[in-house]
């Protein structure tokens, strides 16, 4: 199972469970495994994908592949360092995608 979390892209047609925002990709998260997830930076309703990232750390939740597509130069280096240093077992992934 894969998980797709942005605010504004479309969503793909199919092989994901897509959300908005952190709050329902936790919700996903804390009930469905996934192999692969790709997040975004900056969220709807003010939250990130840091927000999500911090929640699995302090869970226990990991993922064995996480990409960051984010345009957010800045959001994404600030995943990407969360990533390498509390989830080092996880195959990290930086394909941005067009908005």
């Amino acid at each position: 199972m894969r998980l797709f979390v942005d605010d504004t892209r479309t969503f793909p047609k199919s092989g994901y469970q897509c959300c908005r925002d952190s709050k329902t990709a936790i919700a996903f998260l804390s009930f469905m495994k996934f192999e692969f997830i790709t997040l975004d930076y900056s969220l709807s309703g003010g939250d990130t994908g840091m927000d999500i990232l911090i929640w699995m750390k302090e869970n226990g939740v990991s993922v064995p592949a996480v990409n960051i597509h984010s345009n957010n130069v800045e959001g994404r280096r600030i995943m990407q360092h969360y990533c390498e240093e509390n989830f080092p077992e996880t195959k990290l992934t930086m394909n941005m995608l067009p908005k």
